[in-house]
Parts: C-alpha cells; structure tokens; sequence
C-alpha cells in the first residue's frame, strides 16, 4: 500500500516523495533526511508501526523538528495507548540503539504522546479501490 500511495501522491503534490523503504541500504542516514530533507511525515499506523524502532526514530526527530504529522490508520488500528508509551522501553526491542542519534526513552515517547493527540488523521477503509485514493 505504501507504494501505491507514494505514486498518487507523487501526481498531487510538488516536490519528492520519501517512502522510508525505498531507502533502506543506510540506516544511519535515514534520521537525517527525516530531519533536514522532509517537510511532513505520513504514518502508515500498523499493529506493528510503534515496535519499530527506526519508525519510532522517524516520528521523534519529526516531532522534535516541527514537521507535520500526519497519521493513516489501517483498518482495527488505534493510536498507541498511555500503558504501551509507559512501558515502551520494555516494549521495544533494540530501542538503546536509537541512543547514537541522540534518542532517548523520553523523546520516543514524547512522539508517541503527540500521535495520540494527532489531529490529521485518517482511517484506511476496509477495502481499497482506485476512488478511495482521490
């Protein structure tokens, strides 16, 4: 879905689409185009999208950065809730390797406190057909 979403928001909008997948020969440089090389962030809100710990390094610097946020949630998905940010360091395997970008516990969770107050959000429809992306 994420590709099929870049392609049509290639057609709507001006300048690049970064799809984080496409660029994933250099982990270490993908917190800086998050950081200096994006203007708004589009979460594909999964079961899985705050276990990440590379998701969770690519909401932290959006946030810490000022970019808009927006948040796309597959269908029975929800944003995390206060107990999963809580205990998120227990949560999270490999998240003290976000700590080389000068990522801690509290600035994931920090982020993950402003996806649950994120106000542009949008919930995926069950089935996905050509109108539901125009």
């Amino acid at each position: 879905f994420a590709r099929l979403l870049k392609l049509e928001l290639k057609s709507k909008v001006q300048g690049g689409i970064f799809l984080d997948s496409d660029n994933l020969t250099d982990l270490d440089t993908l917190v800086d185009v998050v950081a200096f090389q994006v203007r708004s962030l589009v979460v594909l809100v999964t079961e899985s999208v705050f276990l990440r710990p590379w998701c969770l390094a690519e909401l932290a610097v959006s946030h810490q950065q000022g970019l808009d946020v927006i948040c796309l949630y597959y269908p029975e998905c929800e944003p995390p809730t206060d107990e999963f940010i809580h205990l998120l360091p227990t949560q999270v395997i490999e998240i003290s390797e976000l700590a080389r970008f000068g990522l801690n516990h509290s600035h994931l969770q920090e982020a993950l406190g402003m996806v649950q107050q994120c106000s542009l959000t949008l919930q995926m429809p069950n089935i996905l057909h050509a109108t539901a992306l125009s």
